[in-house]
This record gives C-alpha cells, structure tokens and sequence, in this order.
C-alpha cells in the first residue's frame, strides 16, 4: 500500500461516528466519512481499479465490520465511482463495491513491479549467501504467495492466461498455475537459503520453536531484554541463553507522522518450547523500554 492510501486508510477519528455511523471499536477505528473518501478512489475516473486505495478500503470494511457496523449505514461518495454514483449508498453497497475493486487490481499487483514477474527477477539474481539479498527476496516470495492465495479467496478465474516478463526470464500460462510453477519455486530457494545458514544457531544448541522462529524469520533477527533495540539480537549464544524474545513489526499510520508499532513477545520454556505469547501496540515508537 502507498504511503497516501495508509495514511488515508487510517485518518484520526477522535469523535465518535454520528448516528448514521457504526458504533467504534477503538480509537483507530475509521469512520464511515472515511470509507466514503477511500471507496471513491478504489476506482479511478476513468473506471480502473486502484490497488492502493481498494486495499486500504477493504481495511476500513475489516475495522467497520468488527465493530458491528450494520449494512444499512450510510456512507457518502464524492463522485462516481465504479458502479457507484456519486451521493450517498449504503455499508453494503461500499463493500461489494470495494471487494469488486480489489479483486480487480490482483492480476495487475502480480504482473506488476511487486508480484509474481519481479520474484523471477530477484530469482535469477538472488545470492542465497547474503542476508540482505535473503530479506530482500523474502519479501517478494511473500507476496507472491499472497496474492495467488487473494486471487482464490476473491474468485478469480483460474484459467486467465498471465504474462509475466522479468527482463531475466519469462513464464507464461493460467492464473491457477502461477503458484505451482512460480511462487513456489521461490518458496524453495528460500528455504534451502534459510536451511543453509542455521548450522551457528544449532551448533549453539538452539532447537525446537525457538530454532523454528529462526528459520522462519531469518535473516532478521530477535529483540531480547538488555539487547540492543535498534539492532536486534542475531547472535546464536544470546539466543539460546534469552528465555524472552520481541518480534517487532509495523503496521499502518495512526496519526498524520505516526506509525502504529506491534510489539509481539514469546517466552520459552526451559525445552526451548513457547510457553506464551502477548502483544502490545504503541502509536509511535516507543523505543527500548518496551522491550523487556
């Protein structure tokens, strides 16, 4: 998602909604004056989808509906808009319309610079033996995978013919068939890279579902308590020793210059098994003092 469609996706609502509006769940929580700005621009003017702003709608309706928003609310648009005309509609109405826009910017995302066709780029270029080349294509097997998993869940047809062209290679076929013949084998590179690096992490006696988080998140590395906070814990011995680790993650803007943080903390027991879990979320960072 872009920069302007997060920070649309997540304007400050301090007031509550009106009566036409849906009761709040949190303070983060859009209104439906927001939906109305963000489902105008799922579509643009000339009637195509726009993947950023049909994203951050589908986010609003996610908020909304969890928080008992019924589908006679109603929600404004400010011009015509896919098949919606400009005045106002209803809850329901906005998202049919902002599933019909996103479902239709999917097969863009994954010809486009970020999807399926930039993964076979990074493919033919990746170096399993750097960890930021590692990171790198993570990121890019991740969506991948992510919107061949979109294009199931918002019904499109599997037989759609997709060109993809990366400069370094070409693959041609049906949409059902980019995930087996694409994705996956980006998958698989990816994890004979992360395989390949776990040998300190094991050496140190590291095992279990703390050396399944390692392998899962690696190259980055853990938060632990007394660590260093703006570089995170990537040594094998202080890992194995920390009974506490931080995944540090972050979301959308709550705020006009804020970014929500997600704090996500594990404790391990004794057989390096999770004993627990919890999660804290800051608008803003919070720096060093939330990890502990």
């Amino acid at each position: 998602m872009s920069r302007i469609a997060k920070t649309l996706a997540c304007i400050l609502a301090a007031t509550a909604v009106t009566a036409t509006g849906a009761p709040r769940a949190h303070a983060d929580t859009p209104t439906l004056e927001d939906l109305g700005k963000a489902a105008t621009l799922a579509f643009s003017s000339s009637g195509t989808s726009d993947s950023s702003y049909a994203s951050g709608c589908e986010k609003m309706i996610a908020a909304l509906s969890e928080a008992g928003t019924p589908d006679s609310a109603a929600v404004t648009l400010e011009r015509d808009s896919g098949k919606l005309k400009a005045g106002p509609t209803t809850f329901g109405a906005v998202k049919a319309h902002c599933r019909s826009a996103y479902a239709g910017a999917i097969l863009p995302m994954m010809t486009g610079p970020v999807g399926a066709g930039a993964m076979l780029y990074e493919l033919a270029h990746f170096d399993p033996k750097d960890p930021a080349k590692v990171a790198s294509f993570e990121r890019y097997v991740r969506t991948c995978n992510e919107l061949t998993d979109e294009a199931v869940k918002y019904g499109l047809d599997p037989n759609l013919k997709v060109e993809l062209d990366s400069g370094d290679g070409k693959w041609s076929g049906k949409l059902g068939e980019v995930k087996a013949q694409v994705c996956d084998k980006g998958t698989a590179a990816l994890k004979a890279a992360v395989e390949a690096q776990l040998g300190p992490f094991k050496a140190a006696g590291i095992a279990g579902d703390k050396l399944d988080m390692i392998a899962s998140y690696y190259p980055l590395g853990f938060y632990i308590p007394g660590g260093s906070y703006s570089v995170g814990a990537t040594d094998p011995k202080a890992l194995k020793k920390a009974n506490v680790w931080f995944v540090i993650s972050e979301g959308d803007y709550c705020g006009v210059d804020k970014i929500e943080y997600v704090f996500k903390r594990y404790q391990f027991d004794k057989n390096q098994k999770i004993a627990k879990t919890s999660e804290k979320k800051y608008c803003g960072d919070p720096g060093a003092k939330a990890v502990r």
